[in-house]
């Protein structure tokens, strides 16, 4: 997948606009889309989370692999049944 066009002029964004959404992003969901990234981007950042509104707080940051790992993690957590106790 190539890199998005730039936005420099409005003939830009028009010829974005063109585009269907299968030529612009061609992944059929954003897991998809995110796989893809996590496969060819892993160690960029993906997600910074203030954890704090002070500015010497440390935020808490997810790479693309790492977000890409919790994403499938919580996924699986929820489809595993769960034990009640009876």
């Amino acid at each position: 997948m190539t890199a998005p066009p730039c936005v420099r002029s409005p003939d830009d964004l028009a010829a974005l606009e063109r585009q269907t959404y299968a030529e612009y992003l061609p992944y059929p969901g954003v897991w998809q889309a995110l796989e893809h990234v996590a496969r060819s981007h892993a160690q960029r950042p993906a997600l910074t989370y203030l954890t704090s509104a002070d500015p010497a707080a440390p935020p808490q940051r997810w790479d693309y692999a790492g977000l890409a790992q919790q994403v499938r993690r919580a996924f699986m957590e929820k489809r595993a049944p769960r034990y009640t106790g009876h």
